[in-house]
Parts: structure tokens; sequence; C-alpha cells
């Protein structure tokens, strides 16, 4: 099992984040990788209301697009359509849920056995597992018990996405090498705001600007 344990960047004189961000894992400060446990530097930054016009707005967008990184525009990349057995199968654990209320341990086991978990390397199994019982046991916090109705429209969202992401990044993506770099414009949405918090518990690289001034994690108290 592969445990990654990011330390957030801190800006200083020397180096600018947008530097960083385009190195591999094992050319940032912090690295190591040792005894299956890799920890490195992670850029995490939002962006808000920083532009005077919009067309610095555009031309500094250009210029973070352009740098030399494979970004995962995610705010472009969200899929809308869940395969009607996956949608049947989160409704059946929220339901089961109403009746006889889940831990957050039997959550992850019917999320497993119900096959909800993106397809994976086995090395990465048991973190990506560790981190989704992390993000369930923030969820639960926000909405003790699994009981509000809006966990229908997160849970459905958090699946479809995972799965169709995540997916690609174990197929795509030697994770010890280079973590998945995420690029993201504008507000989001509840559940956006909590897939973008499940991929930074996870370690990805992530930049958000929010022309609006909008914090997007504050709104949903992350």
């Amino acid at each position: 099992m592969t445990i990654f344990q990011p330390q957030d960047f801190e800006q200083t004189t020397i180096e600018s984040w947008e530097n960083v961000i385009t190195q591999p894992l094992h050319s940032r400060a912090n690295y190591s990788n040792s005894n299956e446990i890799v920890t490195y530097t992670r850029i995490a930054k939002q962006y808000l209301g920083i532009f005077a016009d919009e067309y610095t707005m555009k031309e500094y967008l250009f210029n973070i697009k352009s740098l030399p990184i494979d970004w995962v525009l995610l705010f472009n990349d969200l899929p809308k359509e869940i395969d009607p057995n996956t949608r049947t199968e989160i409704m059946n654990i929220l339901q089961m849920h109403r009746q006889t209320p889940l831990s957050v341990n039997r959550m992850i086991a019917f999320f497993t056995g119900r096959d909800l978990l993106p397809e994976m390397n086995m090395k990465y199994r048991q973190y990506y597992i560790e981190v989704l019982r992390k993000w369930l046991t923030f969820i639960d916090k926000q909405y003790p018990g699994f009981s509000h109705p809006n966990l229908q429209r997160i849970f459905l969202d958090f699946v479809k996405w995972t799965k169709y992401h995540f997916e690609y990044f174990f197929e795509n993506e030697f994770l010890e090498h280079q973590m998945p770099r995420i690029l993201w414009y504008g507000s989001a949405k509840e559940s956006e705001a909590y897939f973008l918090y499940f991929l930074y518990l996870f370690g990805c690289d992530i930049v958000i600007y929010v022309p609006n001034g909008e914090d997007t994690f504050t709104k949903y108290d992350i």
C-alpha cells in the first residue's frame, strides 16, 4: 500500500507556486519516498476576485493554462450523466441508511461491495479508502447522521465524478511521480466544492480562481 503525505506549499521569494507545479513530485521540496510513504510539497491555491478587468483575467489564465503541464480543467469536465445502475445502488444505500443508520465504515463497505469505487491499482486502494473515510467523516459532521436531502445529490455527483476522473488518474498517472493538477475557474456548487475537497484530501495540486470573490470553501464550511 502506498500512502501520500502532502505538505502545502508556502510562498517564498525564492520559488513561486507556478514553478513548483511544473515539477514532478521528486523534484519538489520536502520530497521523500520511504517504506511506501510518499511525502511531497503540494500546491493548493485559491484566488478570489484578483483581476482588474476581463482582459487581464483572460491573459493571466491563458498564461497559466500554457504552463508545460497536463492540467485537469475540472470546471469544464464534470459529467452530467450517471449510469442508471450506479444511481440505483446509491439510492438503495441511502434508503437502507434511512431505515437503519449506517456508520462511516459501513457506508464504505457498501460503496465497496456495490462497485461504487473507481477501478484502481491495488497499491492505491487502501489509501483511497482512507481518504474516502476522512471525506465521509467530514460530510457526516456537515450533515449529522447523513440525514439531509442534499446528500442524495452530493453522493450521486461524488460517485459519478470519482469513477470518471480517478479511473483515468489511476490508469494514466504514476502517482508517486506526479499527482493530478487540477484547475478550477468560477464559483462552485455544493457537490462541486465537496469534490474539490476530496481531491485536496487525496493530495492533488489544486488551483482555483473565482472572479466574483466568493470563497468556494468558506461558503460550505470547508
